[in-house]
């Protein structure tokens, strides 16, 4: 389950910006220095964020993307597409509606697949949690061991039985600490409901 944390720095080759094209975030969505869930955080955009791709790789599992001036790498199942024929579909899901141009990245140190945390789509009007200032200040300074997975910590994913939880005193949330950051879950499915930036 823990990732081999590899360093920051490999190679990026990726195609011409005049095949970029746009796609949507469907999640609250980190923007990373590498693809990889052990990479540090450049940006995250929120649901429903137009970003530009640049190219995917090969298994369209992670995207060269560029938010708001930021680029970096968005992991792919979480990007959508709006075809021509007006249907939304996610990029992993989008072949022959676009042609992806493919990039490579070449790490320094091997990274080694870990559990892979599950996606439930998020709702056309994306889960709202309001977190009080107590709550906010528990989660924040509360330590607890970290836990390493592959794939993206965002709204709607749902975290494996592995990961522990833990209590939140007035709170009907649990928390967790999850590839670097802590996010508040909900008890019964394990869906992560807010994610602190």
């Amino acid at each position: 389950m823990i990732l081999s944390v590899g360093a920051v720095l490999g190679g990026l080759l990726a195609a011409g910006a005049a095949h970029a094209f746009p796609a949507y975030s469907a999640a609250h969505l980190n923007i990373r220095s590498g693809p990889g869930s052990q990479y540090p955080v450049l940006a995250q955009t929120r649901y429903n964020q137009m970003v530009t791709v640049n190219g995917c790789l090969k298994d369209i599992s992670w995207c060269d993307v560029v938010y708001q001036g930021v680029r970096g790498w968005a992991a792919g199942q979480y990007l959508d597409y709006d075809a021509a024929d007006g249907s939304i579909v996610l990029l992993s899901q989008a072949a022959g509606k676009v042609d992806i141009p493919l990039v490579t990245y070449t790490a320094v140190d091997l990274v080694t697949a870990g559990e892979i945390i599950a996606y439930a789509p998020v709702p056309a009007a994306p889960l709202v949690v309001t977190v009080s200032p107590a709550v906010h200040a528990f989660v924040a300074t509360e330590i607890v061991p970290p836990v390493h997975l592959t794939g993206e910590v965002v709204i709607g994913a749902v975290l494996p039985a592995t990961v522990p939880l833990y209590a939140v005193p007035q709170s009907a949330y649990q928390f967790a600490h999850v590839n670097g950051q802590r996010v508040l879950v909900e008890d019964n499915s394990r869906k992560v409901v807010y994610v602190y930036p």
